[in-house]
C-alpha cells in the first residue's frame, strides 16, 4: 500500500496502520492534513463499528467511504452503526461471502 502511494506521489496524504494505532493517530492526522475526502477501511467488523464516530470526525461533508473486510452476516450491524454518520449503499459481494459497503458522509 505505501509503496504504491509513494509511486503515485500521495503517500503524504495516506495513513496506513492497524486498528489499535488509529485512535491515537487520527486526531493528529486530521490536524496536519485536514478533513479526508475519501476514507477506505479494510478491517474487521468490530473495529469498523467502533470507529464510525471517529471516521465521521475525520472526513469532510459528503466524503466517500469504503468499508471492506466484512462477511454478509455482519453487514446489517455495520450499516446500523454507520447510519447516524454515513449513507451506505447495498453490500457489493466479492469472493464467497465477503462484501464491501460504500457510501458518503452525511453533511450534518
Amino acid at each position: 500500500t505505501l509503496q504504491n502511494a509513494e509511486l503515485n506521489q500521495v503517500a503524504q496524504r495516506l495513513w496506513v496502520g492497524q486498528p489499535d494505532d488509529f485512535q491515537a493517530s487520527y486526531a493528529t492526522y486530521r490536524q496536519q492534513h485536514g478533513a479526508a475526502q475519501v476514507l477506505v477501511a479494510n478491517i474487521l467488523a468490530q473495529p469498523l463499528m467502533q470507529f464510525a464516530p471517529s471516521f465521521y470526525d475525520l472526513t469532510a461533508p459528503k466524503a466517500d467511504i469504503v468499508l471492506a473486510g466484512l462477511i454478509t452476516e455482519q453487514v446489517e450491524e455495520v450499516q446500523a452503526a454507520y447510519a447516524p454518520y454515513f449513507t451506505l449503499n447495498k453490500c457489493e459481494m466479492r469472493e464467497q461471502n465477503w462484501c464491501r459497503l460504500s457510501g458518503q458522509r452525511l453533511s450534518k
